[in-house]
């Protein structure tokens, strides 16, 4: 997989009703997150996190992927909550993956 790239070339479908900087496309029964912007504000951070905290109780992610291809720079707080996710789905016996991140972002992760 490239940086930034698409982590699945499936065809998708858009969920309804979810934050205008991200959107959620189903693939089977994986889903997908996909980030809008480049950048993520504590706001933006926050509402993600409660969304996905949400969907994942409600037991709707199962299986999901979060693609980091567009964001180029993640704040420590993202990073926490992708561990935060990380465990949350673990604990409903799901899997979570990170495709497609930014070599900055990639270089975080790895520190």
């Amino acid at each position: 997989m490239t940086p930034g790239g698409a982590c699945y070339n499936a065809p998708i479908m858009a969920a309804s009703a979810q934050p205008d900087f991200f959107e959620l496309h189903q693939h089977g029964d994986v889903s997908e997150v996909r980030f809008l912007p480049n950048s993520l504000d504590p706001q933006m951070i926050e509402n993600f996190a409660g969304e996905i905290r949400r969907m994942i109780r409600e037991g709707r992610l199962q299986k999901l992927v979060i693609n980091l291809g567009r964001i180029q720079f993640m704040p420590s707080r993202f990073i926490g909550v992708l561990m935060q996710i990380h465990t949350l789905v673990h604990q409903n016996r799901g899997d979570l993956r990170l495709c497609g991140p930014h070599p900055h972002v990639l270089e975080a992760l790895h520190h």
